[in-house]
């Protein structure tokens, strides 16, 4: 990924969060940072980062519960638990919820940084390459195929054959989009 890696770090514990986010931003990553899980759905609406990196106990919203409704909203984001809960209900249970990865504290920064690049890479290659012709661009090996016209900022034909937005080369556009355009895998290959 030529871009930063965008995170969204929910994590109560503020000092912790600080060290992370400040070691995470030197590592050249884009930093969100969230306290509880209603913060972290709101960040997250804001901010449509790569990769979540949550912990589990929290107040308002504990990370199983945040990471399910996130779930609800964004299906195809990696997410890391990171949390001092580490018998093995508590990993299956976050397997279980959504998850994609999980840490148990006390963790190593340097092992935190490759785990979350090993995700930020999985997003981007779960949707294929992207394939540019013309004015648009397509994801190979997509369910469906989101298209964005460049230039002039305008969408392809609308063909509603698809419910769900695909990120355009690494980065998720469905925000510029609320129509919903879409191209499905029949007129794409047609």
């Amino acid at each position: 990924m030529g871009d930063k890696i965008r995170l969204l770090l929910v994590e109560d514990e503020q000092t912790l969060a600080g060290i992370i986010a400040d070691t995470l931003s030197e590592k050249g990553f884009e930093v969100t940072v969230a306290h509880d899980g209603e913060a972290g759905l709101r960040a997250f609406r804001g901010s449509r980062p790569d990769v979540v990196v949550s912990d589990v106990m929290m107040p308002c919203m504990d990370g199983f519960t945040f990471v399910g409704r996130l779930r609800r909203e964004a299906p195809g984001v990696p997410v890391l638990f990171l949390s001092a809960r580490s018998a093995a209900e508590d990993v299956v249970q976050g397997f279980e919820t959504g998850g994609n990865d999980y840490l148990r504290k006390p963790f190593a920064m340097s092992e935190l940084i490759v785990r979350v690049r090993a995700l930020a890479g999985r997003r981007e290659s779960a949707y294929g390459t992207c394939v540019r012709t013309g004015a648009y661009a397509f994801r190979r090996r997509a369910p469906a195929a989101h298209v964005r016209r460049r230039g002039d900022g305008t969408f392809g034909p609308r063909i509603r054959s698809a419910a769900i937005p695909l990120p355009e080369c690494g980065r998720d556009r469905a925000d510029e989009n609320p129509a919903g355009e879409y191209l499905g895998r029949r007129f794409v290959f047609q």
